[in-house]
């Protein structure tokens, strides 16, 4: 929720470019931190025979198990559902009557 509460701050006081630009330099900062951070790899052996072909006949071994495929499309669904009214709501409250800012709007928003 931090992305959305920073690009509304940041896209208020300059653009919505600058507010792209900031999340990604956030990204890669995190990610440097993550990976100065991560302890070395102890005692890690390389398994043979895990390729792609395997991941691909795992993946699919899940869709013939019974009642996992009405949970993967309920999850899908939901989630869509969720990610279209989150975005839905912010061009509302941005057009009048509202006229919040997206400072406001990612405040609000970050509460959901």
């Amino acid at each position: 929720m931090a992305g959305r509460v920073i690009t509304g701050v940041v896209a208020d006081l300059f653009s919505w470019r600058v507010a792209i630009g900031t999340i990604g330099v956030l990204g890669i900062l995190s990610m440097l931190v993550f990976r100065a951070l991560l302890p070395p790899s102890r005692h890690f052996v390389p398994r043979r025979g895990l390729g792609f072909t395997h991941h691909r006949s795992a993946l699919l071994r899940q869709f013939t198990r019974p009642g996992l495929p009405l949970l993967f499309l309920l999850g899908f669904v939901l989630m869509g559902s969720f990610v279209t009214l989150y975005n839905y709501i912010g061009y509302r409250l941005l057009a009048p009557p509202y006229r919040l800012s997206q400072t406001a709007i990612g405040a609000i928003l970050s509460c959901i």
